[in-house]
């Protein structure tokens, strides 16, 4: 058992779609038998229940659960139904701190639909507990598997998508050992907790409501996990101006951070969106990340805030971790240069059921970046193959909205929803990365929603233009793919994720 660190207060022959040359294949293939991917994968098929993306229309599940009211509550209306059942709706509000789950017009928690025996946390999106027959499991959570036999040979690399992220899932919090608990305190007074809680086999430190300075790195240990007594009852705020504030480091395993604020110290951004100008280095002496991966694997961040950052509000320079449930908002240098980036620079990662708004970029950058899956995200903020991924990646099943006010090359940088290289310093990437099944709204192109790359009969792979050699960034940089006879490409069973939710 992982020990926690709690705080209190994430075929003929087809052509393989993975270079991004002319997208064609024909229409058979052979490929070698699917291979099993550890406890998580299912050879058999099952009744699997995925959320659908649709702001309006979202797959159902048969989960009932007992929640608590939180003033945030749901990032999709799945989650809604892991709360409140089948009764649940809608996740109203998806992309906004003000979400609710709705029941038809009324809130769910107005009906007073939650059972008496309602837990204590404070968060309606952490796992806190493994869930019963009858419920319904979240993409990260242990116990979750794959319907191979919703596989599509003309798609290998589904079968390193449905490796990413901590393998053997995030653990549930109750499945931690509480080892030591804090009542406010510093960096210093944290790493200390953590430092004994390694000493003694691993375990969780539990921080209670409260504020907690961070003035210099926090260093996570393997098998040690930070637990928050509540989302917004603990706020680490950051007071430093460089280096990293919390850091999992080169070796570290099976660590992870639950339910908490950080925040950087600086206020709230002058600037939401990248002007382009040098308005955006508000904190010209801030060079701080909030969280930092750098050879960690098999780690998680669950249930996190991370709020007006300095320069970054995560880097992730690691393979194999999850990124879940965030709140990541604001961030104070958006200038050029690399500031600003909610970073992936690595491969084999997932990111799901979180949102993310107010950076410069949610970029994916560098050679080892490949098989990175973004899954069911409420994204208020472009995702860009930035310069020299690798490909392979997958963007399946999210909501992105870019907000009205965002600039759209008008009023500075050209922003689209889903874009490759945007300066001539950039390359694009080596193979394809696929977009599937999103939901896209340009506010702030006066796009209609729902349109542009956002039906589920086309997969759409690229990017096929490169800025570097001065080709420029339009609307078809992710063209949809076509066999050799001059169809669509469709997924055979409408997923390139085929996961299971519901406990086999």
């Amino acid at each position: 058992m992982v020990a926690l660190l709690l705080l209190s207060g994430c075929s003929g022959s087809e052509t393989t779609p993975t270079n991004n040359s002319p997208i064609t294949t024909s229409s058979t293939l052979t490929i070698s038998s699917p291979v099993t991917v550890s406890s998580v994968v299912s050879s058999t098929p099952a009744s699997s229940t995925i959320t659908s993306k649709r702001p309006s229309s979202r797959s159902s599940s048969s989960a009932s659960s007992t929640p608590q009211m939180v003033e945030d509550q749901c990032n999709s209306t799945s989650q809604c139904r892991v709360i409140y059942g089948s009764a649940a709706t809608n996740c109203k509000n998806s992309a906004a701190p003000t979400s609710v789950c709705l029941c038809g017009t009324t809130r769910c928690d107005a009906l007073n639909m939650r059972s008496s025996d309602s837990s204590s946390s404070s968060s309606a999106q952490t796992s806190s507990k493994a869930p019963t027959e009858t419920q319904t499991l979240r993409p990260g959570d242990p116990g979750v598997t794959f319907d191979m036999s919703k596989m599509d040979p003309r798609f290998p690399q589904m079968q390193k998508w449905i490796t990413a992220g901590a393998r053997g899932g995030i653990p549930f919090i109750d499945s931690h050992t509480i080892k030591k608990t804090l009542n406010g305190g510093d960096s210093d007074a944290i790493n200390k907790a953590i430092n004994d809680v390694a000493r003694d086999g691993g375990g969780a430190v539990l921080l209670k409501n409260g504020m907690y300075r961070i003035d210099k790195t926090v260093t996570m240990k393997s098998k040690v996990v930070l637990i928050g007594e509540s989302r917004r009852g603990v706020n680490a705020i950051i007071n430093m101006q460089k280096g990293n504030a919390f850091y999992f480091g080169s070796g570290v395993r099976h660590s992870g951070i639950y339910r908490m604020t950080i925040e950087g110290g600086w206020g709230r951004p002058q600037y939401d969106w990248n002007i382009g100008t040098n308005a955006n280095f508000e904190e010209p002496d801030v060079e701080n990340v909030s969280v930092m991966f750098k050879n960690a694997t098999d780690s998680w961040l669950d249930g996190v805030d991370l709020l007006n950052s300095g320069d970054f509000p995560l880097r992730c320079n690691a393979k194999h971790i999850t990124l879940r449930d965030l709140n990541v908002d604001g961030v104070h240098n958006k200038n050029g240069g690399a500031h600003g980036y909610f970073f992936i620079l690595n491969g084999y990662n997932l990111i799901t059921q979180s949102k993310i708004t107010r950076l410069r970029h949610i970029s994916l950058q560098g050679d080892d970046v490949e098989y990175n899956v973004l899954y069911d995200n409420d994204l208020r903020q472009e995702v860009s193959y930035h310069s020299g991924d690798y490909g392979n990646n997958l963007i399946e099943n999210n909501r992105i909205t870019l907000p009205a006010d965002m600039p759209n090359g008008s009023n500075g940088p050209g922003y689209r929803a889903i874009m490759g290289p945007w300066s001539t310093k950039h390359h694009k990437s080596l193979n394809n990365n696929f977009n599937y099944d999103n939901w896209i709204h340009e506010e702030n192109r006066g796009k209609p929603p729902g349109v542009w790359m956002s039906d589920n009969d086309k997969v759409y792979a690229g990017p096929i233009y490169d800025k570097a050699v001065g080709e420029q960034q339009l609307d078809n940089n992710f063209p949809p793919m076509k066999d050799n006879n001059g169809d669509f490409i469709v997924p055979k069973s409408k997923t390139l994720y085929p996961i299971i939710l519901t406990p086999q």
